[in-house]
Order: structure tokens, then sequence, then C-alpha cells
């Protein structure tokens, strides 16, 4: 990954995949754009897009697929990337009362790679290819996690 570039509504960045790294298809994308914009002070969308071919998304209205005009001027969350190897956590700011403040709300970072590259645990990476898209995430012991992925009906994952 190139480092994340802030932009007017949050940050980019482009993924390149791992020299040697194969995913289950073979159905490789070498290259993938990475956009992260703020769009309230409670709802971060993530986006991870091959920027050479259009895919389809499922008509679910969650609002435009376009980088809002700006972002918020304040947030109820963080977010980082790392590079080597990619992940993106986000994290609740503040406090406001809520349980859990300044805890992870997200973390799909795997472990860095052990000698002999093991990676001492089962936490997969991204997979993107043209058949499938793949992520783990580490989520607190007792998260509440509403709207991972494009649900609009309600879903608690726990």
């Amino acid at each position: 990954m190139s480092g994340l570039e802030p932009t007017q509504a949050g940050a980019t960045a482009t993924l390149h995949k791992l020299d040697g790294e194969r995913t289950p298809f073979l159905n490789d994308i070498a290259t993938l754009q990475l956009n992260i914009w703020e769009e309230t002070t409670d709802r971060l969308r993530i986006r991870i897009t091959d920027p050479q071919v259009a895919r389809f998304e499922p008509p679910i209205p969650l609002g435009p697929a376009k980088a809002p005009a700006s972002k918020p001027s304040s947030t109820s969350y963080a977010y980082q990337g790392t590079s080597a190897p990619f992940g993106i956590s986000v994290t609740r700011t503040g406090t406001d009362g809520l349980e859990g403040a300044a805890s992870p709300m997200l973390n799909m970072t795997p472990p860095a790679q052990l000698a002999g590259g093991a990676t001492g645990s089962s936490f997969g990476g991204l997979v993107y290819d043209n058949q499938m898209i793949e992520f783990s995430t580490q989520l607190p012991a007792r998260a509440s996690l509403f709207g991972l992925g494009e649900h609009v009906a309600p879903l608690r994952l726990s």
C-alpha cells in the first residue's frame, strides 16, 4: 500500500498485491484503490475497488457511491492504515458516556509475519479477485457491531 493520502473527504491509497501472493481463484487483481470517506460525524465508509474494471455493486440505497464534498469538522472515530501487512483499524474517540469509548471498533490488520512466513494465528489478510472479496477482522470480546458490509435490514453480530 502506498501511504494514506489525505483528501477533502477523508483519505485514499493505492494497494499493490505482494509478489508471490496468490488468491484461491487465480484471477489476481494487482492494483486496488482504497477510499476512506468521513461521511458524517458517526459514519465512515471504506471502499476498496478495482480502478481498471467496474464491478457490480448491489443497488442498496446507502447514499451516493462517491466522495462527499467535504469531511465533518470532528468525528467520533479515528482510523489508520498499515501497509505491511495491509490493514485498516477504526477506533472510537472521545467518551460521550459510551461504554467502550477509545476502544477498537474494527481492526482488519493481520498480525505481522513471524520468522519463516507464519503469521502466528489464523487471521487472514485481504483477498480481492474477480470472484470473491474476503477480509478478516478482530473485534473486542463484548463488541456490538451493526452494518458490516451493505445491510439494510437490522443486523447485530455478536
